[in-house]
């Protein structure tokens, strides 16, 4: 073994067994140990349980090593943690290998690591034992090097002991200050050691300044030295310790320097403060101040430091004491048994820990302060006084401060200091109360309430002359522990004085004119007058007017009404009320009554109204003369009568208009002739035929006594009445004989005149003319009448029509009073007129034939021809309207047969319609379809009158096609590509068979035809000819006949001259033609086809670039040798001996293979453009296809210079420059370079460099090189582009100027230089803020305006980069700031706090580098000047009167303040009430407070915020809570009695909130009739009665007491008594029934039981029910319940209760089911009593009989004018609807739609439709159909209705379009057909719709 290998045994066993020791050995608290690094020459056994921590040393496994801790004797608070991790860290940069197992190197296994333990002398001594091993001496090792520096023996330990400590304090500023002991443990004394020191450094981490101390140790021993250490705050320190050494590295053999650390934990400890006892009690007056802290500061007693910072102070009782910081106030009292206490403590700093609170007890006595009271300018209290009614009580209040107190600040927001002042009345004991607050007098310094009472009714109970009342006055303290001494409440005596007034009207008279003031509401102004002490202007209060009434008297009620009413508040100004009913005089009496505080004298006023003359405007003339209602004023009718000669043929309304109605209601009209008057209500109507007479119009009003006969000029006109029509009595025509074919429903076609006679008739004023059109209407003609003839009665007329066109035909007649008579139309049967036409011209045929034209006519086209040909016939201005033109075509084929036959060659049903522009045969360009005709056409025309012309014919010879298939069959063609010797030529050959066959199949044959060919060569021409088919008409039907003179075969033969066979023609160009002609001259195209032979491929290609060859051919391997920054030109050569080069190909490739045929660049030059890099593929092709081809090497143009990425720079822009474009940190710059990065064509880069400069430091390196000469695309794409990154040291470069410039070269020689500028900053600013006030109220509030000042310290300042954040109640709030102003480094500008608000402040800022300063944040605080606003809302209940509540109120009471809290909050109130408790929104509280008892409620609140601002004082809330309902008795009479003697009935109201407004009492008897009934009033104990003293003298029914009452609350209390008065016998109650059956009309399905009462004080003996329906008896028949039955009887049954006592009650029930049928019913009873009182309730005095209808059937409706599937002509149409029902029609209303479901039109039939008449509609026409819906309601509910309809659907057309009345007939007849198909019939009516025809008169 080794000598080295036996050392290093020896020492790792020294080292193992120093490291077991040394867990138990160290003299210090060890917490834990992590892990340790041995050097790397320890056993390789201690590696199982180590893991490798990338440094040179093992882990130790230290899991048999428990904490150990050694008893620290001194008390030294030192905590160790050692972390000691052995770390022995290598100095240099070389790392060594672990991984490796070394043990045989080192003579070691893990068995030698696992033997007995060792002899802890042999780490002292050196094992010399060299046996075993086979070296000699000559092989030994030479020693080792002296070592630079201690030895590291692995167990060396340092121990820190503490020896001293102290804290020194300085202007409120400590310092720790302590020393340690320093032991080293372990020294390895080893020779190595002897001359050398071990360094030891000691630091500690966290400490305020850093320090290192440096310690040297040598093996003499364990040197004790001392370690200062010294911090300024308290916490847990680190202090590290290093020991510096080396160890021997046997691989290097070469000592190693190495470290050892060791870390210690210091915890330095708060120190500790308490209070002595201060808890003796203190007393201070209200309003006292005392400061907390000078109070205790000589109670504080702190352990070797004095410090006095950090005191708090605690309010436990806010209410009674204010804390401002540590000062205290007196605001409240605090007694000696429940004294106020503070708490004091020190609060805990950075140095100090919190003390134990201390309480202290404050008692807070009372102060008395001056207060006043006085009444009027007295200067003493009165005690009595008089005054008068609507005078005035002034009243005076004053509280101050007593002289020395200080407390006038709380006294001036003292809001519970009220004032209270009770007017009490005498005799009733009534009490008003009021409590009210103080105001605050600034100038005086007082507490002051001035107000003027006045003495009315809000005030005093009872404002009545003498009444004597108490007022009492005191001031009151709204809260408990009152602050003050109050003064004793005082007391005066009132007695009250009446007061007199008059009422004085403003006119004494008034005159008035009827029209104007009729029925106006007239109101004249009155002043009430005081008399006696009070001014006459004063107005009475409001209580005072509702105890004085007064009576409004006329002497003529005919003329002006009045009414009786309280005497109102307004009424004085508004005036006395009455209204003008009608003509005369009267006067109006005002009468005052009743009034405790006033003597009101009476007034009066005199009316007198005066009659009015008509006017134009009060009525209206009615006329509809023209066939619509006209309305005329007087002048306009005057002269229409005028222009009318004073006749009319219609009635005349004369009415009242709406104007004329509001003063009359009769119309008087008289006849001047005869002296007739004619009287009407509202309007007169004139029907009836009269002569002409004057007529004089008035008006008047009987009630009102008014009338326009006497009052200014009558109207007067003249007029007769003639209202009858001239009747058609004859008419006859000759349209039977119209042409039928031609003629329509719409339009006649006449060959001969047309002729029509009529007669007409006038009984009345005589036939004045005849009139006629022939326009439809348009114009009206004149018949001349015969001058002879007298008799006008009748007149006869004729009419004949010549040749000509009539639209329309009509007659008519008008007398001589304008009556026109129903027109007479020569009509179809839709009442359309029909258009006639006159015309016996026979028509003549003239045919024009064009050769292929159609304006220049040709004849002579018997022969063949190719042009097309146009037949028309022509126009002759002599013809007639031509009807139809005709013509037919016949083939030869048939021409020639009929003519044989003898036979006419057309046929009477082939005729074909002909356009009258003719047709055309053939085509005439081109672009149409080509035509063959041989044979011939004839033509004819018709007349629309029926007249035939003769019959015309032409032939044609029409061939515009050639035959078919007719061309050369060409085999193995190949179009004009060339031929090869591999291909095999082509041949021709020609076949005529489908042409014979096709002459054949068809009637007519084709032209003949000549066919040629032509063959062309290098040698010559060859032409030939053959000509086939028919010349004439006989050789065509002799070859349809027996197929000769020719045969397939033989044309066959005579073809095969014409075949061309190529098999032995030479190389050469051969060009074939062919084309064929025809005997119309058809020409086809010339067909021509060359063939091309050729072999032999291009020679000699060659590339030529820039005038060099360029080494072409079939290259193995593509080199890129050719780089060009500019474009490179070249071309390409080639030689073809036969048919020539046909193109050169070149392309520009990268990879062989990578091209296509047709691809690249055909030509023989080419330019390779920059951006190229490629290889050229060259292609020579001649004409005959041949190819050759060749490559070269490869070629690159690049003009572009290297770029970055994407184009950008060379250097990325370094990422961390902020947007200013500093940096602060180490930069990394990219550098990125690529030739051309946007594809491949790039030359390569060749070289990239860079240089950093900053002021004189300059670095260049060049990064990338390369200069080989031909590269394949491999290597090019490798060198294509280059990218490494840079790491530029900040603190180096630092600068606002560093540059880093990179430069990138290409093998094309482009160049590229970037250049990146940086900026670098990395120290960050320093922020300052300081306020102009420091001092807040309280802890917190600031109560004037508020300056912070911010500064700023730094180098690049942007004020853009400071930033500030304000919150203001929590929420961001900008507040501007003032421009910065700058000296040097230094920046400051000013913000300025003026609103309200809780306020934090944070101020943040960076530099331009975006180095961020640390934030600075200003203590929060408040600026609160602003008063708390108050208001009282309520929710839930509404007051029924006034302020009167019958539910529970809640109040809301909102408070708006920030700075809130409750304590501060005070209701003032006596009633009982419950706070719900308060819930919070922001700056809004609200406090739900319950009013729930009954109780007359007066209550008010104040609040206070925390800074002190107290609230405005609001108005005091005021109402009443009255849940109980009043309580009705009625006396004088049993409920349900029947009674025959005296019957007084007494309603007694119980209530102690009465409200007689709405106390009601009613009487109605048995028929639902309201009685009248007087009742005397009376108070009684707790309410009201009412004496009801008329009821005796009622006759005899059956009554119901009705009574019902709210209180002011609202609580409502119904009793209803039912009673009846029998002296007699029975008397009826019909109510129930008269209810069932109010509506008189009902459906049975709705009627209800009928219950009849009847009443009477004796038993009733005999009884029975009578029903009748449509006045036939019913017999009636008693059951409990309804059952069906098959006889006609009525059912009903009978319930009987009552005693002799109370007299008896029958109850008679008929059952609904008794009425299912129609008709009209009654019901009656009869009944006997025991007395032989026979009644029935049909008797008059009872009337209590029944009466309704029974209806079950819906209205109907009936329209007249239209029919189902009608279609009409016309614009519009004219239909009469009317809708019937059996009973009574209440709704009735109509709507016409469009087929689409769209509503066109809607009418209200109940509005328009006159009685008994039908409703005229006019419809309009509409393109489309039309159809009508409606929907009719009659009383008893019966329905008809027909409301809906689908899209599409119509009843009827209305339109003059006859393209749609064609479509709806033909879908109308397709419809029929349908529905006749299926059985179905068609009526025309539809749910009740009926459609009719109706004959001639007034509706038709």
């Amino acid at each position: 073994m080794k000598r080295e290998q036996k050392e290093t045994i020896r020492r790792i066993m020294c080292i193992l067994t120093a490291a077991t020791l040394l867990a138990g050995c160290i003299p210090m608290k060890v917490t834990a140990v992590e892990e340790g690094n041995l050097p790397h020459y320890l056993d390789e056994s201690n590696r199982l349980d180590q893991e490798i921590s990338g440094e040179d040393g093992l882990q130790e496994d230290d899991s048999d090593q428990g904490d150990s801790t050694k008893d620290d004797s001194d008390g030294d608070d030192l905590k160790e943690d050692i972390t000691d991790e052995n770390e022995f860290e290598k100095n240099d940069s070389e790392k060594d290998d672990f991984g490796t197992d070394d043990s045989a190197e080192n003579g070691s296994t893990k068995e030698d690591s696992d033997k007995g333990d060792m002899d802890a002398g042999d780490s002292d001594g050196e094992d010399t034992d060299e046996e075993g091993s086979d070296e000699d001496d000559s092989n030994k090792e030479p020693a080792r090097p002296e070592p630079p520096r201690y030895v590291l023996g692995g167990d060396e330990r340092i121990e820190l002991t503490l020896i001293d400590r102290q804290y020194q304090s300085e202007q409120n500023s400590i310092t720790y200050q302590a020393q340690y002991q320093i032991f080293l443990e372990g020294f390895y004394r080893e020779e190595v050691n002897d001359n050398q020191e071990l360094q030891v450094e000691i630091w500690v981490d966290g400490q305020d300044e850093a320090q290192t101390e440096r310690y040297i140790f040598t093996e003499d021993g364990n040197v004790e030295q001392k370690f200062p250490f010294h911090v300024s705050s308290p916490g847990e320190y680190s202090i590290t310790t290093v020991m510096y050494g080396c160890i021997w590295d046997e691989e290097t053999e070469e000592w190693q320097e190495r470290e050892i650390k060791q870390q210690f934990q210091v915890e330095v400890e708060k120190l500790s403060q308490e209070l002595q006892d201060v808890r003796g009690k203190l007393t201070l007056r209200y309003g006292d101040t005392l400061d907390v802290d000078e109070y205790v500061a000589s109670h504080l007693q702190i352990e070797n430091v004095l410090y006095t910072e950090h005191l708090e102070v605690m309010n436990d009782a806010s209410d009674k004491l204010r804390l401002t910081d540590t000062q205290i106030r007196a605001i409240g009292i605090a007694k000696e048994d429940a004294p106020a206490v503070i708490r004091v403590r020190y609060g805990g700093s950075e140095w100090f820990t919190e003390s134990q609170e201390v309480a202290i007890p404050v008692v807070i006595i009372q102060v008395t302060p001056d207060i006043t009271l006085r009444l009027d300018e007295e200067r003493e209290w009165q005690t009595s006084k008089t005054i008068p009614i609507h005078g005035e009580l002034a009243l005076h209040a004053q509280i101050s401060q007593e002289e020395g107190a200080s407390y006038e600040d709380l006294l001036q927001k003292d809001g519970k200091l009220k004032l209270q002042y009770r007017i009490i009345h005498e005799s009733s004991g009534a009490v008003k109360e009021y409590t009210l607050p103080f105001g605050w007098n600034k100038e005086t310094g007082e507490k002051t309430y001035h107000a003027v009472l006045p003495i009315g009714w809000r005030n005093f109970t009872k404002l009545h002359k003498g009444e004597q009342y108490r007022l009492e006055m005191a001031v009151l303290y709204n809260g408990t522990d009152c602050p003050y001494e109050m003064l004793p409440k005082q007391s005066c005596q009132l007695t009250l004085q009446a007061a007199n007034a008059y009422i004085k009207p403003e006119q004494s008279s008034v005159e008035l004119e009827y029209r104007k003031a009729w029925n106006q509401d007239y109101q004249m102004p009155f002043i009430l007058m005081h008399k006696g002490i009070l001014k006459d202007t004063q107005v009475m209060d409001e209580e005072e007017l509702s105890q004085i009434q007064y009576e409004l008297r006329t002497s003529d009620p005919a003329v002006a009404s009045v009414e009786k009413k309280p005497l109102q508040k307004e009424d004085n100004t508004s005036g006395i009320p009455y209204t003008i009913t009608g003509v005369g005089e009267t006067s109006i009496g005002i009468k005052a009554v009743k009034s405790p505080t006033y003597d009101v004298e009476s007034g009066a006023v005199q009316i007198q109204v005066k009659n009015s003359s008509i006017r134009e405007e009060d009525y209206s003339i009615h006329y509809s003369g023209d066939g619509r209602e006209q309305v005329y004023t007087l002048t306009q009718w005057q002269e229409y009568l005028k222009q009318h000669n004073s006749w009319l043929k219609a009635p005349v309304t004369i009415s009242l208009t709406d104007a004329g109605a509001k003063y009359y209601d009769t119309v008087h009209c008289q006849e001047q002739s005869s002296g007739n008057v004619a009287s009407k209500k509202e309007k007169i109507l004139y029907t009836a035929d009269q002569p002409v007479t004057e007529h004089v119009l008035w008006m008047t009003h009987k009630d009102r006594n008014a009338s326009t006969k006497d009052a200014g000029v009558m109207p007067s006109f003249s007029m007769g009445i003639d209202q009858k029509k001239p009747q058609l009595i004859a008419v006859e025509d000759n349209g039977r004989r119209r042409y039928q074919e031609t003629s329509t429903d719409n339009i006649w076609y006449m060959g001969e005149y047309y002729e029509i006679r009529a007669a007409y008739e006038d009984t009345m004023s005589g036939i004045a003319l005849v009139e006629y059109t022939t326009d439809a209407g348009q114009t009206w003609h004149a018949f001349p009448l015969a001058k002879d003839n007298t008799d006008t009665k009748v007149q006869e007329c004729r009419l004949t029509l010549k040749n000509g066109t009539y639209q329309g035909i009509g007659l008519r007649a008008v007398d001589a009073a304008g009556n026109i008579s129903e027109e007479y139309h020569l009509a179809n049967q839709y009442k359309q007129y029909i258009q006639l036409v006159v015309d016996h011209r026979i028509p003549r045929l003239d045919l024009q034939v064009t050769k292929n034209s159609k304006e220049n006519p040709q004849q002579g086209v018997e022969n063949w021809t190719n042009l097309a040909l146009h037949y028309k016939i022509q126009q002759r201005q002599d013809n007639p309207a031509i009807y139809k033109l005709y013509y037919q075509y016949v083939p030869v084929h048939q021409v020639q047969e009929a003519i044989q036959k003898g036979q006419k060659p057309y046929a009477e049903k082939k005729w074909q319609e002909m356009d009258a522009t003719g047709f055309g045969v053939g085509a005439y360009s081109q672009e149409e379809e080509a035509v063959n005709r041989n044979g011939t056409y004839y033509f004819k025309m018709i007349s629309m009158c029926g007249l035939e012309s003769e019959i015309a014919s032409r032939e044609i010879r029409l061939q515009q096609t050639l035959p078919g298939a007719m061309e050369p069959v060409i085999t193995n063609d190949q179009g004009e590509e060339w031929y090869h010797a591999g291909s095999l030529p082509a041949s021709i050959a020609i076949d005529c068979k489908a042409y014979l066959q096709g002459c054949v199949q068809k009637e007519e044959y084709e032209a003949p035809i000549t066919i040629h060919t032509r063959l062309i060569s290098s040698s010559g021409q060859e032409d030939k000819t053959v000509t086939v088919g028919f010349e004439t008409t006989e050789e065509y039907l002799a070859y349809c006949k027996d197929k000769t003179p020719y045969s397939h075969e033989s044309y066959q033969k005579h073809l095969q001259a014409l075949s061309v066979d190529f098999a032995q023609k030479p190389d050469d160009i051969y060009r074939f033609g062919y084309w064929i002609e025809d005997a119309a001259g058809n020409r086809s195209d010339v067909y021509e086809h060359a063939f091309y032979i050729d072999t032999t491929p291009p020679e000699q290609l060659q590339v030529w670039l820039e005038g060099k060859e360029f080494l072409t051919g079939e290259l193995d391997r593509i080199i890129y040798d050719t780089f060009s920054q500019t474009a490179l030109q070249g071309e390409v050569t080639a030689q073809d001996a036969l048919s020539g080069i046909d193109h050169i190909q070149i392309i520009q490739a990268k990879k062989y293979g990578e091209w296509t045929d047709g691809a690249g660049q055909v030509g023989d030059s080419f330019r390779i453009e920059p951006s190229t890099r490629c290889f050229l593929y060259v292609v020579a092709k001649d004409i005959a296809g041949n190819e050759t081809v060749g490559w070269t090497n490869g070629i690159v143009v690049d003009d572009q210079a290297p770029s970055g990425q994407n184009y950008q720079q060379l250097i990325t822009e370094p990422a961390g420059a902020n947007d200013n474009g500093f940096y602060k940190e180490d930069i990394t710059v990219h550098i990125a370079v690529q030739d051309k990065p946007d594809d491949d064509n790039y030359a390569a880069l060749e070289s990239v460099s860079y240089q950093i400069t900053s002021g004189q430091v300059q670095e260049y390196k060049e990064l990338y090189h390369t200069s080989k000469a031909g590269i394949s695309e491999d290597e090019l794409r490798q060198s294509a582009s280059f990218s490494a990154e840079e790491l530029i040291d900040a603190v180096k470069f630092e600068g606002n100027e560093a540059s880093i410039e990179v430069t990138a070269l290409d093998r094309a020689g482009n160049k590229t230089t970037s250049t990146q500028i940086m900026k670098i900053d990395v120290t960050a600013p320093e922020i300052e803020i300081t306020f102009d006030q420091e001092e807040p109220v309280g802890d917190r509030f600031f109560i004037t305006d508020r300056m912070a000042a911010i500064t700023v310290t730094e180098k690049n300042f942007d004020a853009g980069l400071v930033e500030w954040e304000v919150t203001r109640d929590g929420e961001p709030y900008h507040i501007p700031i003032s421009g910065w102003s700058s000296e040097g480094d230094r920046h400051q500008a000013t913000m300025l706090f003026t609103e309200d608000g809780e306020y934090t402040l944070t101020v943040t800022c960076k530099d331009l580098a975006d180095n961020e300063a640390e934030p600075v944040s200003a203590e929060p605080f408040c600026m609160d000047q602003t008063k708390p606003v108050i208001e009282i809302e309520y929710d839930g209940a509404q007051p029924h009167r006034d302020n009167y509540y019958r539910e529970a109120r809640i109040a809301v009471v909102t408070i708006q303040e920030h700075n809130f809290t409750p304590d501060t909050f005070h209701i003032e109130t006596a009633q009982p009430y419950q706070m719900l408790g308060w819930s919070h929104e922001g700056d809004t509280h609200r406090l739900r407070i319950c009013f729930q008892e009954d109780a007359h409620y007066q209550w008010n609140c104040q609040y206070t915020d925390m800074a002190g601002n107290e609230a405005e004082q609001l108005e005091q809330q005021e109402f009443y809570i009255d849940s109980i309902a009043p309580v009705i008795e009625i006396t004088g009479v049993i409920n349900d009695s029947a009674n025959a003697g005296e019957v007084q009935p007494v309603v007694t109201v119980l209530e102690e909130h009465f409200n007689a407004e709405e106390t009601r009492i009613s009487l109605v008897n048995g028929k639902g009739e309201q009685i009248e009934i007087p009742a005397q009033i009376q108070q009684v104990n707790g309410g009201y009665s009412y004496a009801l003293y008329s009821v005796n003298e009622k006759p005899d029914q059956v009554y119901y007491l009705h009574v019902n009452s709210l209180d002011m609350a609202g609580n409502e209390t119904e009793l209803t008594y039912r009673f009846s008065l029998n002296r007699n016998g029975s008397v009826y109650d019909m109510s129930l029934a008269r209810q069932a059956t109010a509506g008189t009309y009902y459906q049975s399905r709705v009627m209800k039981d009928l219950q009849m009462i009847e009443m009477n004080v004796d038993e009733v003996e005999q009884f029975a029910v009578y029903v009748s329906r449509n006045g036939v008896l019913i017999p009636a028949v008693m059951s409990d319940v309804y059952y069906p039955k098959t006889e006609d009887v009525v059912l009903y049954n009978v319930e009987r209760q009552g005693n002799e006592q109370l007299g008896y009650v029958y109850t008679y029930t008929l059952f609904g089911e008794n009425f299912a049928k129609e008709g009209t019913y009654q019901v009656a009873l009869y009944s006997r009593d025991a007395a032989g009182n026979e009644v029935s309730s049909t008797l008059k005095d009872k009337d209590a009989g029944l009466h309704f209808i029974i209806d079950n059937t819906p209205p109907q409706i009936v329209m007249d004018g239209i029919e189902t599937g009608g279609i009409y002509d016309a614009s519009q149409k004219k239909v009469n609807v009317m809708f019937s029902d059996n009973g009574k029609l209440t709704e009735a209303r109509l709507s016409l739609h469009n087929d689409k479901g769209e509503e066109i039109n809607s009418w209200d039939y109940m509005e328009l439709a006159a009685a008994e008449n039908p409703l005229m509609l006019e419809i309009a026409e509409y393109g489309g159909g039309q159809r009508f819906l409606y929907r009719a309601v009659d009383a008893a509910g019966n329905e008809l209705l027909a409301e809906s309809m689908e899209s599409g659907s119509a009843d009827f057309v209305i339109t003059t379009n006859p393209w749609i009345r064609l479509v709806k007939s033909r879908k109308n007849i397709v419809t029929a057909c349908g529905i006749a198909a299926a059985g179905v019939g068609v009526s025309g009516v539809a749910a009740g719709l009926y459609y009719r025809r109706r004959k001639r008169g007034r509706y038709a």
